[in-house]
Formats: C-alpha cells, sequence, structure tokens
C-alpha cells in the first residue's frame, strides 16, 4: 500500500480523532537516545517509513503499554488492546475508577509511546555509527512529541510526505526546558525537502516497526 501525503494526513486525522513485553529487550540497542542531549541542543533526523506497507500512519506506530510493580521491579507490558485483544489492566483500572479511588485507577491505567525509525543526520553528542553499519535506529517518542508531528501533517504544511528519502523533510528535534522538565514542543520539520546522502542509502535496510512495540505475555 503505497502512501502519499494526503493519506498520511487523511490517516493522522483519523488517529487524532480517535485519542490517544519484556522480550523486546534485544532491540534497544537500535534506539538512538535522542534524550540525552543537553538543553538548548539539536537533533536533526529524517524518518524512514515503515517496512509494513500496510501501516496506515507510514512511518510511525503506537505503543500502548501498562507500568506494573512485579516482585519490587517497575516492568513494562504490553496492552493486550494494541493486539485486538482484551485487557486485564484496562478492566482493573476503569474497575478502580468506577469506585472512586483515582490513584489506583491511573496506576494501572495504559499509557502510550510512539516508534519511528530513520537516520541520524546531525547529533550533537558522541553517537559513532559504523560506516559498514547499517545506520536506521528508532527513535521512542512521547504524546508530546507526536503530536507536534500529527500537527504538522494534519494542517498540510508538508507537500511531500515526511519520510520519502528523496523528497523527504528533515525534523528537527529541539531539547529545551519547561519549568523542571524538558520540553520539545518547538521541534519541527525543515522548510525545505532534501535527499538522503547516498552514503547512507548504502547500508540502509528498513524494520517492521510493530516488531519493536511490548510483546505480549
Amino acid at each position: 500500500m503505497a502512501l502519499d501525503i494526503n493519506a498520511l494526513r487523511n490517516a493522522f486525522k483519523k488517529k487524532e480523532s480517535e485519542g490517544s513485553g519484556e522480550g523486546n529487550t534485544g532491540f534497544w540497542d537500535k534506539f538512538y537516545p535522542f534524550y540525552k542531549m543537553g538543553m538548548d541542543e539539536t537533533v536533526v533526523y529524517r524518518f524512514l517509513p515503515d517496512l509494513d506497507e500496510e501501516n496506515p500512519l507510514g512511518f510511525i506506530v503506537e505503543n500502548k503499554y501498562h507500568e506494573l510493580l512485579i516482585n519490587g521491579k517497575k516492568k513494562r507490558i504490553a496492552c493486550a488492546k494494541m493486539y485486538g485483544e482484551s485487557c486485564a489492566c484496562c478492566e482493573k483500572s476503569q474497575k478502580y475508577y468506577d469506585e472512586g479511588d483515582e490513584k489506583i485507577g491511573k496506576a494501572f491505567w495504559r499509557k502510550v509511546d510512539y516508534i519511528a525509525q530513520g537516520v541520524i543526520i546531525t547529533t550533537p553528542f558522541d553517537y559513532p555509527i559504523k560506516s559498514d553499519e547499517n545506520p536506521v535506529r528508532m527513535v521512542s517518542l512521547g504524546p508530546k512529541l507526536y503530536k507536534v508531528i500529527e500537527a504538522k501533517i494534519v494542517k498540510g504544511d508538508l507537500d511531500e510526505m515526511p519520510c520519502d528519502m528523496v523528497k523527504g523533510y528533515d525534523f528537527r528535534i529541539n531539547k529545551t526546558k519547561q519549568g523542571e522538565y524538558a520540553d520539545y514542543s518547538t521541534s519541527d520539520f525543515a522548510r525545505k525537502s532534501t535527499s538522503i546522502s547516498d552514503a547512507m542509502l548504502t547500508n540502509l535496510e528498513l524494520y517492521d516497526l510493530k516488531n519493536f512495540r511490548y510483546g505480549k505475555i
């Protein structure tokens, strides 16, 4: 299923209207920790398409999970609803909310982040990639940064698919400070489209993004 920018825009609009396993630990070396940059620094990153051509969002997948305290350790497990099944954690959370115990209800409620893949154009901290190595790295995006991306696509600010290797747009992840916490709300796509360099394309291998979500247990 080849997506164009209009189909992508409609898919993000649909996701916007909908609201918002431990087995994957071997994959974490493929994730780029952009959050390690300092305040007022910028990472330039280029999104690439999902290997799964049936992904309606083209270059990003939703990753729903629950954080539970198991044997004294906090662990993340997949929300079964992500796989089209009923979820005991969601049911327990709703039960506590219905009983007026919001604190415990919130503890069991599902969380969400978003997984994308791409290449690092510039990084403000040392992150070497060998010349003969696949340069593709995943990123885990929080809901606020996802909303920035979603807004740019839904508003029609982009004329081409942002993840296109030739006509796409670099994405500048800007880290600033809001109160006590890091803030990425000023992040944005470049105004002009550019092509990925031939050097990066040489060893580039795409991944199926759904394989990097938390697995069922």
